[in-house]
């Protein structure tokens, strides 16, 4: 009876061997757990790499090793933490510095907006603090990066950090408020713009006529101003015409220059109404340079008698006062009252001798008629002295009041065979033309006047009657 008792007192004793081999606890007390006791040799949870159940590398925490959850193989030392509520690295602690974690920014007004300079990084948002940043002034919950510009208060209200004063955002301030920008609701109008001429906008702020482009301070005459080249600026109504140039500098509507402004100023005798007939006549005396011939048709030269006339030879170049009476040439009319020199041209080189020559007409001579007139051609190089004797050719007019010379032109070449013609024009009853030809025969009746050996056509018609017939005479010059 004793011994069967003191049996199972024995046995009631043994602690009861590890039945739970894998489950992290001591089952029978004697201070092995799961494999390391000897009571688990053999067991499927202590087999060959049982320890590393999720196989992450570790070892199982009740195997002795350090995977603080062996079923999960992104749960390990050295793990990275995220915001998930696990002890991801298994250091102890939950959600320990997560990478995911979340920067938050204080935001004193609650406006939604923090200020950048003070943070928090949690998982979760802490209160009193915004997920957005860029507060300008975190004391007023009106301003912030998502409130409404209100434009010149000087208040940077949607905390964008432009100019208030800039609402086109050319980075040019209104003018209005100390700037430079002239309209400061238009990005293209500023003065870094280019402009655009005759639109009507001051597109770069100049402040000037959008319609004087070349700044002269006057508008372009297709703009209702003034000025006639609005691209150069020394050609405006206040400009000095240059009477060489060929432009109208002072938009006046003609070439014409004052006396001010005369390169030269060639000065007759008193009373001969000298520069009443101008021509410009080439190289007359052959020294390279062009010649200017002058008519003074009420000169006075001979004794007792008014009105003969004048015909000066103004040798180029000219410049300054240039005394006419002094003038390397000059021709005398030929008659009391012939008032020579009312009309002159140049001929060019009619005999071809290399000089030019030119056209002078006395529109009252009385030689063949009273007042017929006549027209006198002179060959270069000239020599001073009366037209009626220095001339190579003279037409008179037949009939009283012909006026024959009252206008004189050179004509130009007409035909291959001809020299440069002279065109005559009689101011009353007959019109006349004269082309020179070299030709060498003269009419009887005009055997008076032929000089030289050329011919000479006239074509004259009437011009006082209504008449269609045209005598033409060939004459010898």
């Amino acid at each position: 009876m004793s011994s069967h008792l003191l049996i199972a007192l024995l046995l009631a004793c043994s602690p009861e061997p590890e039945t739970a081999c894998g489950d992290g606890l001591d089952n029978d007390g004697d201070g092995m757990v799961d494999c390391d006791d000897q009571d688990c040799s053999g067991d499927d949870a202590c087999g060959e790499g049982a320890a590393d159940a999720d196989g992450d590398g570790y070892d199982a925490a009740s195997a002795g090793g350090d995977d603080c959850d062996d079923e999960e193989p992104t749960v390990h030392p050295g793990a990275e933490e995220f915001c998930n509520d696990i002890d991801d690295d298994c250091d102890g602690e939950v959600d320990d510095d997560p990478a995911d974690q979340v920067t938050w920014f204080l935001d004193a007004d609650s406006d939604g907006f923090g200020v950048s300079s003070l943070v928090e990084r949690a998982c979760d948002q802490p209160l009193g603090y915004a997920a957005d940043s860029g507060d300008c002034d975190d004391d007023d919950a009106s301003i912030n990066p998502g409130a409404s510009e209100t434009w010149y208060d000087g208040v940077d209200g949607d905390c964008d950090d432009a100019s208030d004063y800039d609402q086109d955002l050319d980075s040019y301030d209104a003018s209005a408020y100390g700037g430079a920008d002239c309209d400061d609701l238009d990005a293209a109008v500023s003065p870094g713009a280019t402009e655009t001429w005759y639109d009507g906008v001051d597109s770069d702020c100049g402040g000037d006529d959008d319609y004087d482009q070349d700044a002269d301070g006057y508008s372009s005459d297709s703009y209702e101003g003034l000025d006639c080249d609005d691209s150069d600026v020394e050609v405006n109504p206040d400009a000095a015409d240059n009477c060489f140039d060929g432009v109208d500098s002072d938009c006046d509507g003609m070439m014409a220059c004052s006396a001010a402004e005369a390169q030269a100023k060639l000065i007759g005798l008193e009373g001969e109404s000298a520069g009443i007939a101008l021509a410009a006549v080439g190289d007359v005396n052959g020294d390279g340079f062009d010649d200017l011939l002058v008519g003074a048709p009420n000169s006075s030269w001979q004794s007792g008698g008014t009105g003969s006339g004048r015909v000066y030879l103004a040798a180029g170049p000219l410049t300054g006062d240039v005394d006419l009476s002094s003038s390397a040439g000059v021709w005398t009319g030929s008659y009391l009252e012939g008032h020579a020199g009312i009309s002159v041209s140049a001929a060019g080189d009619v005999n071809n001798d290399g000089y030019d020559d030119f056209v002078v007409g006395e529109y009252l001579s009385s030689t063949g008629s009273t007042q017929a007139g006549a027209a006198y051609l002179v060959h270069g190089p000239a020599i001073s002295g009366s037209l009626g004797s220095s001339s190579a050719l003279a037409v008179q007019g037949e009939e009283w009041g012909e006026n024959v010379g009252w206008a004189v032109a050179g004509g130009g070449v007409t035909s291959p065979v001809m020299a440069s013609p002279i065109l005559l024009s009689a101011r009353l009853a007959i019109q006349m033309i004269l082309a020179i030809e070299p030709r060498s025969w003269c009419p009887e009746t005009l055997r008076g006047r032929c000089r030289s050996p050329a011919r000479a056509t006239f074509l004259w018609g009437s011009i006082a009657q209504t008449r269609s017939d045209v005598a033409r005479w060939m004459l010898q010059i």
